[in-house]
Order: structure tokens, then C-alpha cells, then sequence
């Protein structure tokens, strides 16, 4: 197999299981209230052999500028960290809808910000607008530049954007988000 088809055939797998994946959380029978992402084991990270350049692909070179905008406004460190988080959360897909029987707890677009957090933090347009990626990466970032500036730490902002109730969610989750990150800080090491 050349390497042009293991690619084709990688990125239709991808695709496949973006699609799926949409279709499983919407399925009431299947998603409970506390499903998302990382509740599962699976990281596409690691399941699909993509690699950090895949992820800077589809996770931040689509949304490059209002990444790098959003985290110099809201005091971001450093802007991949905003990729990592889109990653985790909705592997770029700015469709991406957690589930849950309260649609106002339910997360939305690239960074699955809920209604409820978004409103929060000042938030006033309808729900379906925190699907547009701009608007989704602005108010996303906004919330984990708050949670950066109150507790002071990286790892506990975010456990805290995750927002489980279970310790162990939030503590994967964080997990998930640095692995990303640092894989995404070693590439632009490299270049």
C-alpha cells in the first residue's frame, strides 16, 4: 500500500468516525448525561496514528487567526493550548454537540462551551450561534482565560473547563488536553 492510499484510507476513517460518532451522541439510548469525548477510552490521538501535524491541521490551521486573537485577548499563554481543547473536545469539528436532556448543559462547536457556562461569562446571542467557530473559540476562550486567572495553574483550569462532577473525568481530561499540547509545542519545536 503507497503511502498517498494509507492516507486516504486514514483520513476516510477519520471521517467515518466523526460521522458515527455525531450520529452516537445523539442517540438518547446511548448518551448519558454526563457523556462527552473524554468520558469514553477512546483518544483518536492515539487510535487513528494521527499525528501532531494532523492535529495542527484540523485544529488550529483552520482557525489560526481567531485562535491567535482569542488568546491574546484573553491572556493566553500560549495559543495551542486553545488547539489542544479543540481537539480534545470536538476533534475540529465546529458541528461537534455533546448530549445530555438539557440543552442548555450541553456542549457546542470546537470547544464545547455550554449555553449555561457561555451566558455565564456575558454570553447573550442564541444557542446554534455557539456553533460558528469564531464566535465558539472567542467565548471558549474567554472562559479558560478566567479559569487561567483564578486558579493560577494550567492543569486546574482545566479540570475545571471540563466541569464533571467526577474527579477522575476532570483529571483525564486534563491529561488529554497536556498530552496534545505538548506534542503540538514539540512539532513547532521541531520547525
Amino acid at each position: 500500500m503507497d503511502w498517498q492510499l494509507l492516507v486516504l484510507t486514514l483520513g476516510g476513517i477519520y471521517l467515518l468516525s466523526r460521522k458515527v460518532w455525531r450520529e452516537l451522541r445523539e442517540d438518547p439510548e446511548v448518551c448519558p448525561v454526563d457523556f462527552g469525548p473524554v468520558d469514553i477510552d477512546i483518544d483518536p490521538f492515539v487510535t487513528w496514528g494521527l499525528s501532531a501535524m494532523d492535529i495542527l491541521n484540523m485544529a488550529y490551521t483552520p482557525y489560526a487567526d481567531w485562535i491567535t486573537e482569542a488568546a491574546k485577548e484573553h491572556k493566553i499563554e500560549d495559543p495551542l493550548l486553545i488547539s489542544a481543547i479543540i481537539w480534545v473536545e470536538s476533534t475540529g469539528d465546529p458541528e461537534a454537540e455533546g448530549c445530555g436532556k438539557n440543552p442548555d448543559t450541553r456542549g457546542l462547536g470546537l470547544m464545547q462551551l455550554t449555553l449555561s457556562t457561555a451566558r455565564w461569562i456575558g454570553y447573550a446571542r442564541p444557542r446554534s450561534d455557539l456553533k460558528v467557530p469564531d464566535l465558539n473559540i472567542q467565548w471558549g476562550s474567554k472562559y479558560l482565560g478566567y479559569l487561567l486567572k483564578r486558579y493560577g495553574s494550567v492543569r486546574t483550569a482545566l479540570k475545571r473547563y471540563r466541569g464533571s462532577t467526577k474527579a477522575s473525568t476532570n483529571e483525564n481530561y486534563a491529561n488529554k488536553v497536556l498530552g496534545v499540547y505538548n506534542e503540538l509545542v514539540a512539532l513547532r519545536e521541531q520547525s
